[in-house]
């Protein structure tokens, strides 16, 4: 018996922007897109995160972005929080795009496996209280949660 193999090629998803995507933070921002490097990281090295962001209306709240790298079990090896850019929501205008640059640091003491890498849009609504925006899918349909699992990545030792 004679096993022939083919090339695999794969191609990116069409788009100008790396992992395509239509989710919208309610009426406000849609993520549009994102990258994510290395795939596999030790444990105590930085993942480089890049999101891409659309404006959809004007805002009157300054919106925090989460990012985390959590585990099935709710194990998380790093978040980042901050306002997307470094650029307040407040200030963005309908139809701008946003690259939004992230660094997350992972814990040094994260045991290997696969996590997940979410990403949330907030508000403060009270100096106590935040409300997380709702995620809707590209045919208008509102998700459960409040979390988008963007992929995997891969911790090791």
């Amino acid at each position: 018996m004679i096993l022939r193999f083919q090339p695999l090629y794969i191609e990116p998803r069409p788009g100008d922007l790396p992992n395509p995507l239509a989710y919208r933070m309610e009426d406000k921002m849609a993520l549009v897109g994102w990258d994510v490097e290395p795939r596999v990281v030790a444990a105590g090295e930085t993942l480089h995160l890049t999101l891409y962001w659309e404006c959809l209306s004007a805002m009157s709240t300054d919106y925090q972005v989460s990012t985390q790298v959590v585990r099935a079990d709710q194990l998380k090896a790093a978040q980042a929080d901050a306002a997307p850019a470094g650029l307040p929501t407040g200030q963005w205008t309908r139809g701008q795009r946003i690259v939004d640059h992230r660094e997350l640091v992972i814990d040094p003491e994260a045991p290997p496996g696969g996590y997940d890498l979410l990403v949330s849009v907030y508000g403060w609504e009270t100096p106590d209280t935040i409300r997380r925006l709702r995620l809707v899918d590209g045919q208008g349909y509102v998700l459960p949660g409040d979390s988008l699992i963007l992929g995997q990545v891969r911790v090791v030792r």
